[in-house]
């Protein structure tokens, strides 16, 4: 009885193998620049941003980059560090929090009014704005990559 069917013969299948490697070993040197590149943008995004939004200058210097290196991940954290909480003495992570975001109408024990403190929302502007920057660059880093490879 005979057979029928399809054969394939993959050629240059070992020379893959080894443009796969080498990207895969520089994959990991990509992630670190392009986590250290967008929080850069995010960074400058969110200065900018409170800068436009007149909030003080002791706020936004006090806004900090921290990356964060794992056996499987890379990850940034940019922002400010809140610590605990003091009423009477807040850091300056929760000053950046209130005026982000605002208050509810403030009285005192006695009943006097405070006013309320209405948010300026410059974090999730700075957020929209770096978004399609750091999508940018996300792409362009992912193309260089599969340069490597020979896509």
């Amino acid at each position: 009885m005979a057979k029928s069917g399809i054969s394939v013969t993959l050629n240059g299948f070992e020379e893959m193998l080894e443009r796969i490697e080498k990207a895969s070993g520089n994959a990991e040197k990509y992630a670190r620049q392009v986590v250290k590149k967008s929080a850069a943008i995010v960074e400058n995004e969110l200065k900018a941003e409170c800068t436009r939004q007149n909030i003080p200058d002791s706020i936004i210097n006090a806004i900090t980059t921290e990356i964060e290196n794992s056996a499987t991940s890379v990850s940034a954290q940019v922002g400010w560090k809140l610590g605990s909480y003091d009423p009477r003495k807040p850091a300056i992570g929760y000053l950046a929090v209130f005026l982000n975001y605002g208050s509810e109408k403030r009285t005192t024990k006695r009943g006097s009014n405070r006013g309320r403190l209405i948010g300026k929302k410059f974090i999730a502007t700075a957020k929209k704005k770096a978004s399609k920057k750091v999508k940018a660059l996300q792409q362009q880093m992912l193309e260089e990559i599969m340069k490597e490879l020979g896509a």
